[in-house]
């Protein structure tokens, strides 16, 4: 299914070096677009002070110019076909933008 749609395979876990000298490992990224996707469960992202910093996070790594979208588990676990589908949509509309800004 994921050839069909287009999208080369993600990479897990991708050090990306952020101003400050700290480094995101987002759960899955396409580096060449600077482009990741956090899988966000209740257990580990649930709590005051993991969404504050998830947030945070999320808006430094913008700053360098990568995008950021967050599904939840209940996404995958229970709309997986949806939430794939929105995903690709989102991946061929950043590969347009991206193209157009370092063009």
């Amino acid at each position: 299914a994921r050839q069909r749609a287009g999208v080369p395979t993600l990479v897990r876990q991708r050090a990306v070096p952020v101003p400050g000298g700290w480094t995101a490992h987002p759960d899955l990224a396409l580096p060449h677009i600077q482009w990741a996707i956090e899988i966000d469960h209740v257990h580990w992202h649930g709590g005051r002070v993991s969404v504050q910093r998830d947030k945070q996070r999320d808006r430094e790594l913008h700053c360098i110019g990568w995008q950021i979208d967050r599904v939840t588990d209940t996404d995958v676990d229970r709309h997986l076909r949806a939430t794939v589908r929105q995903l690709v949509a989102i991946y061929h509309r950043r590969c347009e933008d991206f193209a157009r800004r370092v063009a």
